[in-house]
Order: C-alpha cells, then structure tokens, then sequence
C-alpha cells in the first residue's frame, strides 16, 4: 500500500501543494499508526485552530494511550473551549 506521504506529494505537483489542514491530518494519522481514518483528522484539523490541534496531539503522544486516536478524538470535542479555525467560522456563515 502507498504511503498517505507520497499520495499527497503526487497530488501536490497535480493540483498545486496540499494545504496546512491536510498536512497536519496526514502527520498525526501516520504518528498514531490510524490512517485509514485520516478523513477524522481532517475535518479535525478544519474545524479547530491548527496550534490547538497541534497541543492536543502532543498531550496524546506524551500519555502513550492504548488508543492515541480515540483517545486525541474524545479530547478534542469534549473540550468545547478550543478555538475555532477560521475556515470554519467562513464556512458557518454561508
């Protein structure tokens, strides 16, 4: 199986490079092991502010949990507080 990296460095010089969002969502996929739910982290990575999501990930790696994606998942939406992404705010007013 292809790598999600070098899918998405054949994508970039078809269509031009890969935006920040799936940049993240392909780098915490790859580190918890899980990327056949890279779609979860990208709409993750769309819906919240990236350094957000970026501290979430790192607490997740540093507790070593069974699960880092349900356990990086739960974390993410039980905490209500955490900014939104500007895309997200753009795409709610439509």
């Amino acid at each position: 199986m292809e790598s999600i990296k070098n899918i998405l460095a054949r994508r970039q010089t078809a269509k031009g490079q890969a935006t920040p969002h799936q940049q993240l969502a392909v780098e915490i996929a790859e580190s918890f092991g899980d990327v056949s739910h890279i779609g979860v982290y990208l709409k993750i990575c769309k819906q919240f502010d990236l350094n957000a999501v970026r501290k979430v990930w790192r607490e997740t790696l540093e507790t070593r949990a069974q699960n880092p994606g349900a356990y990086f998942t739960k974390i993410i939406y039980d905490n209500h507080h955490l900014p939104k992404s500007d895309t997200a705010a753009k795409n709610k007013r439509h």
